[in-house]
Formats: structure tokens, C-alpha cells, sequence
């Protein structure tokens, strides 16, 4: 009976994912503001599957029962699943330098919450690092410590950091 109990609440869970998922987006750019610039999003190829083996992995479990344990894990793994994807998918289409923010690599950024840009400082010593090296971007914030996020292109980084600094002059 717990089984079936955890799995009715495991489909729920689902369902909310899925109805929330234009909300968030919403409410997102709501904090964000106003788009500067947009960047490059990426999108996953695996959306689609992880959306459709996500609910078959709970409806699974009533034709076999795992035991509570694996069956709360095989829940767990599927909501999880689910969020990543959606999550994913969110900030993917978003992407972009904002009058509040930053939306890059599937990360937002607040620049209430952004200390420092390192890299800014010590950039133009070492001009022979490799391209990718020069497409990432270190970024010190307050609750997650050092990020390094990536962009599409050398051109699109630097003019994020543009971006950036006109709008947080005090990140230069």
C-alpha cells in the first residue's frame, strides 16, 4: 500500500513539474529584467526521452515491486530527472546578459549576488591560452563560491563581459 501511496505522490510531483514549467520561466524573467544581450542557449537532446522514461520508471514499479527503499530511489531518480531537464531547458531558452543578471550554462546570476570577475584582472598575460580558456569566464559569488561558466564563442564572452560591466561597473 506504500508503494502505491509513494507512487501517486511521485506522478503528482511529476505533473507539477510539468504544469510549473511556464511559470518558472515567468518568474524568472520577471527577476531578471530587462534582456541586454542575448547569448547562445543550449539545448539538450535528451529532454524528450528523460521526459517520457521519467514517468514510465514510477509506473513501472507497479508491476514490479522493488522494495520500498529501491522503489524510493527509482522515484527520486525520476523527479530529479524531470527537474534537471526542465531546468535545463528554462534557462537554455533564456540566455543572455539582463539588466538584474546573467543567464549562461544553464546558470542564473543575480549581480546582487556576484562579488568579483576575476579573470578580468590577469586576461591580457596570458593571450596563448587555448580558445577554450578564453571562452570561459570565472565568476566569484556569494553563495556558490568560484563558477566557471562557458560561452559558444571568444566574441560572445567578451561582449557579455561588456555587457556586464556597463551595467556593474563595480566588476570591472
Amino acid at each position: 500500500m506504500i508503494n502505491y501511496l509513494l507512487q501517486i505522490v511521485a506522478l503528482v510531483a511529476y505533473a507539477v513539474l510539468l504544469v510549473t514549467w511556464p511559470n518558472r520561466k515567468k518568474k524568472l524573467m520577471t527577476n531578471l529584467g530587462e534582456q541586454v544581450l542575448p547569448l547562445t542557449g543550449v539545448t539538450n537532446r535528451f529532454m524528450v526521452p528523460v521526459l517520457v522514461i521519467a514517468p514510465a520508471l514510477i509506473l513501472f514499479q507497479w508491476f514490479r515491486n522493488f522494495g520500498l527503499m529501491i522503489n524510493v530511489v527509482l522515484c527520486g531518480v525520476a523527479l530529479l530527472a524531470a527537474e534537471l531537464v526542465i531546468r535545463e531547458r528554462v534557462l537554455g531558452a533564456i540566455a543572455g546578459v539582463y539588466k538584474n543578471g546573467l543567464v549562461v550554462d544553464g546558470r542564473q546570476l543575480l549581480f546582487s549576488e556576484i562579488h568579483a570577475l576575476p579573470t578580468l584582472s590577469y586576461e591580457d598575460e596570458l593571450e596563448d591560452r587555448d580558445e577554450f580558456y578564453r571562452r570561459t569566464l570565472e565568476i566569484v559569488t556569494e553563495q556558490a563560491g568560484t563558477l566557471r561558466v562557458g560561452f559558444a564563442s571568444v566574441a560572445e564572452r567578451d561582449a557579455a563581459v561588456e555587457a556586464i560591466c556597463k551595467l556593474e561597473p563595480r566588476l570591472k
